[in-house]
């Protein structure tokens, strides 16, 4: 085969992973992590053998949209840093995130699962955090956000935030956003009251949320 034509191969290799990942994500966000292969490979417009030869398994397709959600994350948090004012980009990237996880609720919520567990996605959520912590203690720093919380309880916050009840954001698509401005009040430091438990470990979440036959490797 001529280079000419390697270009164009890669290319197209290019565009099957990303047909195959877009309609991977919006198949789970529709139905769950239940959709089986077949279904995913007849929105993708591919074969399964497609599907198998870029990720032999399910979980490795979940883990690579896992990865591209990450990603997401930390490039909302980069454009935050560059905003000028750490207050109100703190706050953008607080309501980004969320509206995130409200319109792909069920696969966040899977990730957060496995983020901890999975050893392929160790690297991305280290980077995560590390995005985030500069982000929060950039705010902290500016005296906008309590200085007693840290990196690991964003996500958290976030997903508290993102879990409106099914029939609220059903009733009210933007509702979310009155808890969300509730939450980003109970970070300033004027509403800050001393916190009831010490902060989380990822170390202790990982070891909790590793499955048991990695535990025993």
């Amino acid at each position: 085969m001529s280079t000419v034509d390697e270009p164009a191969l890669r290319a197209d290799a290019l565009r099957n992973r990303r047909r195959i990942l877009v309609a991977a994500a919006d198949a789970f966000a529709e139905s769950g992590l239940d959709v089986g292969v077949a279904e995913i490979a007849r929105r993708a417009g591919v074969g399964a053998g497609t599907i198998f030869r870029r990720f032999p398994t399910k979980e490795d397709l979940i883990a690579a949209i896992i990865e591209e959600r990450v990603g997401q994350m930390i490039v909302l948090a980069d454009e935050a840093l560059e905003d000028d004012d750490p207050e109100a980009g703190f706050r953008r990237f607080v309501l980004a995130g969320i509206e995130l996880q409200v319109r792909d609720r069920g696969f966040f919520d899977a990730a957060g699962r496995r983020i901890g567990g999975d050893p392929r996605l160790r690297e991305a959520r280290d980077r995560m955090f590390d995005a985030y912590r500069r982000l929060l203690e950039r705010a902290q720093q500016a005296g906008a956000v309590r200085d007693d919380i840290c990196a690991v309880d964003l996500p958290v916050l976030m997903c508290a935030a993102a879990g409106t009840p099914a029939p609220l954001i059903d009733a009210y698509p933007e509702i979310w956003r009155r808890y969300a401005a509730l939450m980003l009040d109970g970070l300033k430091p004027a509403s800050a009251s001393e916190l009831e438990h010490e902060r989380p470990d990822v170390a202790t979440v990982d070891a909790v949320a590793t499955p048991r036959a990695l535990r025993r490797a």
